[in-house]
């Protein structure tokens, strides 16, 4: 059934919680309590809430998802590819 994976990840406690410290953690801590430790706590919260975020938008995407999903995947790879400076054949030429 399309959407039952969207609906379980945004009922999902630890994504509501670190949705939750994302919003308040880049709107009211970083200008009040500018530093390393907010920054870092922003990251780790992204990390929780974008990938799950793609699940998502897969998951709800109407028409055939394979090709959705592959898009998602190549571009994951490619800004992880990025981030680490990782040789780019690593990814399969995504």
């Amino acid at each position: 059934m399309r959407g039952q994976i969207a609906y379980r990840t945004a009922t999902h406690p630890v994504f509501l919680a670190s949705l939750g410290m994302l919003v308040l953690n880049d709107h009211f801590l970083k200008a009040a309590y500018p530093g390393l430790v907010t920054g870092k706590v922003s990251d780790v919260a992204g990390l929780i809430v974008f990938p799950l975020m793609i699940i998502s938008v897969v998951d709800l995407s109407p028409g055939p998802t394979a090709s959705t999903g592959t898009v998602c995947r190549c571009g994951c790879a490619r800004a992880h590819g990025r981030r680490v400076r990782s040789d780019p054949a690593v990814f399969g030429g995504c």
